[in-house]
């Protein structure tokens, strides 16, 4: 249509805040994150492939929207000669504790009796385009899947952050990377696949939703 009046025009899924046009409006924006040409095939590998639990959502886009501090972990492994997947979360923790302006945390340093509620959780593979997928790759998709999910729940809110999102990782070396861009604020692409495809719009999308990331210290029993 042509926008040719001073209101702006309405959202697709207009003042619906469920899952399904949640899902819509993602599919709809799904281009300002990847480049066209691919857009439509991450959104199957995000939402389709595998299923998405999300009896959270309500709370989550209420949570969003009144400035409650919202976490979210990511985790990838190696699954298979040529393939990998992660694991993504969104979750509230009940007896929200101050955290450290450090980019490390130990998970014997958390609250164990403090109550974590999911409110939306899935998987995706990672990208088929590399022969040979590594547990990194896995874990960097994990945290671009955060950040893409992240902004498009406050675009569809019509929302700005209020206060940042926490996230937490088991790899050192990716937290590590994707601060140092953030921090620096090199968003510039450059030839290597993998910052080039992947941390620098995890970087770049992370800036964006004041999501504040750091290393959890993960498989204790090495």
């Amino acid at each position: 249509f042509i926008f040719t009046t001073e209101t702006p025009p309405q959202s697709p899924v207009g003042n619906a805040q469920d899952f399904d046009s949640f899902l819509r409006y993602c599919e709809l924006d799904m281009a300002k994150f990847i480049v066209a040409s691919s857009a439509q095939a991450f959104f199957c590998r995000l939402f389709q492939d595998f299923p998405i639990l999300h009896g959270g959502i309500h709370r989550l886009l209420t949570a969003l929207q009144d400035g409650d501090q919202i976490n979210t972990t990511s985790d990838g492994s190696k699954i298979d000669s040529s393939e990998a997947l992660a694991g993504w979360l969104f979750w509230l923790k009940e007896d929200t504790e101050d955290e450290s302006d450090e980019d490390t945390c130990d998970a014997d340093d958390e609250d164990s009796v403090a109550r974590r509620t999911c409110l939306m959780c899935g998987t995706i593979l990672a990208d088929r385009r590399f022969e040979d997928n590594t547990s990194f790759q896995a874990e960097a998709m994990g945290k671009l899947t955060i950040t893409i999910l992240l902004q498009c729940l406050y675009d569809f809110i019509g929302r700005t952050p209020a206060i940042p999102t926490l996230h937490t990782c088991n790899n050192q070396a990716l937290v590590k990377r994707v601060n140092n861009k953030r921090n620096n604020n090199n968003f510039h692409t450059i030839n290597d696949p993998i910052d080039g495809d992947v941390i620098i719009p995890t970087a770049y999308w992370a800036d964006r939703t004041t999501l504040k990331s750091k290393w959890v210290r993960g498989h204790t029993e090495r």
